[in-house]
């Protein structure tokens, strides 16, 4: 799954974004989420973030992000 968030008007985090894209599939992939922004890749772990582990990977999601959920 690919979400594209529309263009922004507030700042939202990554756990909001996916949240308001619908939540994930059955067989979502939550520790390999990437973020493709301007060339770069980033990296987001769904469970090490909700346990409350690496909570720098929460970032504020930016217009023109791709969330890639394999």
């Amino acid at each position: 799954m690919i979400l594209r968030p529309p263009n922004l008007r507030t700042r939202k985090s990554l756990l909001e974004a996916l949240s308001r894209g619908g939540g994930f599939r059955e067989f979502a992939n939550t520790k390999k989420i990437r973020v493709l922004r301007s060339g770069e890749i980033l990296h987001f772990n769904y469970k090490q973030v909700t346990n409350g582990k690496r909570l720098e990977q929460n970032i504020a999601v930016e217009n023109g992000d791709h969330i890639i959920v394999p």
